[in-house]
C-alpha cells in the first residue's frame, strides 16, 4: 500500500520537476527555439518568475529524492 502511494508521488512529482525545468529559460532558449518562439513565459514573468522557477526546481529535486530514498528504504 504505502509503496503504491510512494510511486504515485514520484511520478507526479517528476512530471512536476520535468514541466519546471522546460519552463524555464536556457542559453538558446531552450524549447522556445524549437517551437520558433522566441518570447518564452518566463521572459514574460519578468526576473521574479525566474527566480520562482529556480526555487520550484530546488524544491521538487528535494522532495523527489527524498522520496525516492523512502521508496528504496521501504522495498528493502
Amino acid at each position: 500500500m504505502i509503496e503504491t502511494i510512494l510511486s504515485v508521488l514520484v511520478a507526479i512529482l517528476s512530471i512536476a520537476l520535468i514541466v519546471v525545468v522546460l519552463m524555464q529559460d536556457g542559453k538558446d532558449q531552450g524549447l522556445g527555439a524549437l517551437a520558433g518562439n522566441a518570447d518564452s513565459y518566463m521572459n514574460k514573468t519578468g526576473k521574479s518568475g525566474k527566480n520562482l522557477a529556480a526555487a520550484s526546481t530546488k524544491w521538487i529535486a528535494a522532495a523527489w529524492l527524498i522520496l525516492v530514498l523512502a521508496m528504496s528504504c521501504v522495498q528493502a
